[in-house]
């Protein structure tokens, strides 16, 4: 719809000027009949021009609405990804560093309760991201 007006827009405003002209009889060759007659027109251009300079706005404006409301969704998506991201970020630190081969943390680290230790840390570690993320507005 933008183009269709801006070339609307191209084919009438090069007009205004030598209709005002004619009009006006500023070339020969005018009759007063004529002259009057392209008065109307030349009326009814400047109204035409005017209305598609009106309808230009009014579609930059749907069109900055739309970039606007475009931006707000994709801002929610992204404050929701960060929030997923920083759920998992100390889980993944977590079970990466019990999970590495040395030999002290395979010796040590064999029992069912440390096994239960660290899935509670890591379930504690979540928790209190969530409140933090409750009262800070992040979800929902």
């Amino acid at each position: 719809m933008k183009r269709e007006v801006l070339e609307f827009h191209t084919a009438c405003a090069p007009l205004l000027e030598p209709v005002e002209r004619l009009a006006r009889m500023r070339v020969g060759f005018v009759d007063e009949t004529i002259a009057q007659y392209l008065n109307d027109v030349q009326d009814h251009l400047l109204k035409v021009v005017s209305d598609v300079h009106r309808f230009r706005e009014i579609l930059s404006n749907a069109m900055e609405l739309h970039l606007s409301s475009t931006s707000a969704r994709l801002n929610q998506t992204l404050s929701q990804l960060t929030v997923i991201a920083s759920l998992f970020l100390p889980l993944t630190f977590l079970s990466g560093f019990f999970g590495m081969n040395f030999g002290w943390l395979v010796d040590h680290i064999g029992s069912f309760w440390t096994f239960a230790t660290a899935v509670f840390v890591m379930a504690i570690t979540v928790l209190i991201q969530l409140i933090i993320f409750r009262r800070r507005g992040l979800l929902g």
